[in-house]
């Protein structure tokens, strides 16, 4: 197996007072080929600031789009992994940060198993203030990012789809290169779970685990301009479209016929809007997979998506 060298990529927009604290918090790990800074038409320093540790240290290299504008955090991410040059591939946001460990697993993992295509670890949580602790706690009731179990790699796509066993964060996972031409890069029609979009799809074409350590390797910022603070009718509606793309994704791929049931049950679900109906709805699916999915309602489905397409 070649050696273990990873290219981090690090989409940027409008964080000039945090990336100097990313990119130091990873700069010196010793796994690390490369370090990509994805400008995605940032409106304050940023750029500047990106450039200037450009200077600092060979490893990374600072890109932009070509027309040098705002294309969100999906394309940022698709430009740097098209361009790196490592077997493996890792996100780091431009306010987050890696702590010494980040890699130790990973590498141990990857060397004694080539089967496998991608390890996830444990993000932890740090506030800017108490307004953005506040509002992060509101929405989500944990500072640990983690999936609280084991599942087994084939499993995966569907705990992450349920969210039922908790879920990692885009800091936390390593990946080989290779997986992006299965599963295909970050939805950049998405604003927001374009990260679990692409996990999801991940899981299902490819093998991750767990780095098997019960402590975390990134540390996620929160502040008050995270867009996990959205309104949650924004998050509802990003939602809703993540799962009818994952279903028309999963249609594409030609899995199995129970596997494409499993995306069909959260894009139905997706459509309901009382939570007591959804929570509902998800239970008696689940123990009842067979109940709705016939030929019947897959025609009934596909030919509403086709008349949306329109």
């Amino acid at each position: 197996m070649e050696g273990f060298n990873v290219s981090i990529i690090i989409p940027l927009y409008n964080r000039e007072k945090y990336i100097s604290k990313a990119v130091e918090s990873c700069i010196n790990l010793p796994q690390i080929g490369e370090i990509i800074i994805i400008d995605d038409g940032s409106t304050d320093n940023s750029v500047n600031e990106a450039k200037k540790l450009a200077t600092l240290y060979s490893k990374i290299k600072v890109l932009q789009h070509p027309d040098k504008k705002n294309h969100g955090c999906s394309a940022a991410r698709n430009l740097g992994i098209k361009n790196a040059e490592c077997s493996y591939i890792a996100f780091l946001d431009s306010d987050d940060q890696y702590l010494p460990n980040r890699f130790d697993n990973e590498e141990r993992i990857f060397k004694q198993n080539p089967d496998i295509d991608g390890v996830y670890g444990i993000t932890s949580t740090e506030f800017e203030n108490q307004e953005a602790d506040k509002a992060y706690q509101s929405k989500i009731n944990y500072d640990i990012i983690k999936i609280r179990e084991y599942i087994e790699p084939e499993k995966l796509y569907k705990s992450l789809l349920a969210d039922d066993k908790g879920h990692f964060s885009t800091d936390a996972i390593t990946l080989k290169k290779k997986v992006f031409e299965k599963a295909g890069y970050f939805p950049e029609y998405l604003k927001i779970f374009e990260d679990v979009s692409t996990w999801i799809r991940i899981a299902a074409t490819a093998k991750l685990i767990s780095n098997g350590i019960n402590e975390p390797i990134a540390v996620r910022y929160v502040h008050n301009s995270n867009t996990i603070l959205n309104s949650d009718d924004i998050l509802l509606k990003s939602m809703d479209l993540m799962y009818e793309t994952l279903f028309i994704w999963a249609l594409d791929q030609k899995f199995t016929f129970d596997k494409t049931n499993d995306f069909y049950i959260f894009y139905q679900g997706s459509r309901l809007k009382n939570k007591k109906e959804l929570k509902f709805f998800l239970k008696f699916i689940i123990n009842n997979p067979k109940y709705i999915f016939n030929p019947f309602s897959w025609r009934k489905t596909l030919q509403l998506l086709k008349q949306k397409a329109k």
